[in-house]
């Protein structure tokens, strides 16, 4: 009965031993260890040498409470090492998002400064540009119209002034539903535009 018990625990000692090489080969180093030291456990020559050593006899459920010990041990921390290795790949993968957007930001605050850089070019060196420094409610395009003495439905009477100096004529009209105006100017086509109390031209000819 103690050959065949004897015969049992080294055969689970051999296995253990193996499964460890194998966990530490498969990258689970910590349990593998600890299933290493399982295995000691339940090999006779290992446990006759140490009980020799300790002169002390180890009762079968000790040894056997003491491999669960360890396999439970190695278990856990190999848990935990894949635990803290997802949390070094998220911190990885969260790190390399963050430089993103960072450069991302570098890259838009320097389309940024360019695009000021252009402006202020714009602003110092064209007539448009010099308009649309002292004028804030018109926009660059309303600026560049203007130097160009174009006209369109929407643009302002003070737009028409600059173009063509004060109206020969500005009448106001009211028939019931606001205050109309007319203004005309002489020598000039098309010659009377047509607009409201905001002084936004809503027609001419």
């Amino acid at each position: 009965m103690t050959n065949k018990k004897t015969s049992i625990a080294l055969i689970i000692g051999v296995l253990l031993f193996i499964a460890g090489l194998g966990g530490i080969f498969s990258g689970h180093i910590l349990s593998g260890i600890f299933m290493i030291i399982s295995s000691l456990i339940c090999l006779p020559p290992v446990i006759n040498f140490v009980e020799e050593k300790i002169n002390f006899k180890i009762p079968n459920f000790i040894k056997i409470i003491l491999v669960l010990i360890f396999l439970l041990i190695g278990s856990a921390l190999d848990k935990n090492n894949t635990i803290s290795l997802k949390e070094n790949k998220s911190i990885v993968r969260d790190t390399i998002a963050e430089k993103k957007i960072i450069e991302d930001s570098l890259k838009n605050i320097k389309i940024a400064l360019e695009e000021n850089k252009k402006e202020k070019i714009w602003e110092n060196t064209t007539k448009a540009g010099a308009l649309y420094k002292t004028h804030d409610t018109w926009s660059k395009e309303d600026c560049e119209n203007v130097v160009q003495n174009k006209i369109w439905i929407g643009m302002s009477i003070d737009m028409l002034k600059y173009e063509r100096g004060n109206p020969t004529l500005a009448n106001p009209s009211n028939y019931g539903n606001g205050v109309k105006w007319q203004w005309c100017w002489e020598g000039f086509t098309p010659s009377c535009f047509y607009g409201n109390e905001n002084g936004i031209v809503t027609g001419y000819n």
